[in-house]
């Protein structure tokens, strides 16, 4: 074999170059606009429930905003906005592990929209935890040993997922910073 013939697995090589790039690049960019996405409905669904709650009239819904916004929120935000927060920042978090070698502007606004949106969840989880107690007020009844559990209930479902987003998106916004 002479010293300047190139094997076959070089050639091989040059012939074919590597596509775990190309194809981390198109995962990242996937990842991207699927957490930017989720985000925006998580957040668009939030701000319609909160108009939704101050459409009502005071006539239909005794009380003040708080009260109607929390009334329509306890039926509105609950564990599957949470979790979709969850899963956005964590499609963020992949796409900005899997390639690393270029800063991402949809890496920022996912975060930032998936962390506004989860405090958003937090305060509505606990007007609707008000506005439901407001409702046994108006009626002149107390609350049950039921009642209160289903509102712990309530709680941990709705806000916790929303404060698992908020936790996470720390480091991703942290390690964004950082590029």
């Amino acid at each position: 074999m002479e010293p300047n013939t190139p094997t076959e697995p070089a050639l091989a090589e040059e012939t074919n170059p590597p596509v775990a790039h190309t194809g981390t690049a198109a995962l990242r960019r996937a990842a991207d606009t699927i957490a930017v996405g989720l985000s925006a409905v998580a957040a668009l669904y939030v701000l319609f429930s909160i108009g939704a709650g101050l459409a009502f009239q005071e006539r239909q819904f005794p009380g003040d905003d708080l009260h109607r916004v929390g009334l329509v929120a306890a039926s509105a935000i609950d564990l599957r906005i949470g979790l979709t927060l969850v899963v956005a920042i964590a499609l963020t978090a992949a796409g900005a592990h899997l390639d690393r070698t270029t800063s991402s502007p949809s890496v920022r606004v996912a975060s930032v929209l998936t962390a506004a949106t989860a405090v958003v969840v937090v305060i509505l989880a606990a007007l609707a935890v008000r506005a439901q107690y407001h409702q046994l007020d108006l009626r002149n009844t107390t609350a049950t040993t039921a009642f209160n559990l289903s509102q712990a209930t309530y709680v941990v479902g709705s806000i916790g997922p929303a404060i698992i987003a908020l936790l996470a998106v720390v480091p991703v916004l942290g390690g964004d910073r950082r590029r």
